[in-house]
């Protein structure tokens, strides 16, 4: 199996240049979620190191065994994540909440 080059894709270039684009608070935080998930033992070593090593492709790493799933590590889409749950759990209304009180 061939390792993709993404130096050499023009995706890639795109997406490692928004990645040095992105403030150093941003690259912190994504390194912090991808540490904390090595540290709970939700991820594996081998996960760890390819999502730190590729941080400008990588937004979520599968978990290990037990928990069968995906942990978000890029700040940004965990956001928007969580931001499009709060949504629905409201039922897609998202009012101020002057609206809500007029509705009283």
């Amino acid at each position: 199996m061939h390792k993709i080059d993404y130096l050499n894709d023009i995706e890639g270039s795109r997406k490692l240049a928004l990645w040095h684009a992105r403030p150093w608070t941003y690259r912190l935080r994504y390194r912090y979620n991808v540490l904390w998930g090595l540290v709970c033992r939700q991820i594996t070593l081998k996960s760890c190191w390819n999502a730190l090593e590729n941080s400008y492709t990588i937004a979520v790493v599968p978990m290990k065994a037990p928990h069968r799933g995906m942990l978000i590590v890029c700040p940004e889409f965990a956001e928007e994540y969580f931001q499009m749950n709060r949504s629905a759990q409201s039922g897609g209304l998202e009012k101020a909440p002057d609206e809500l009180d007029q509705l009283d």
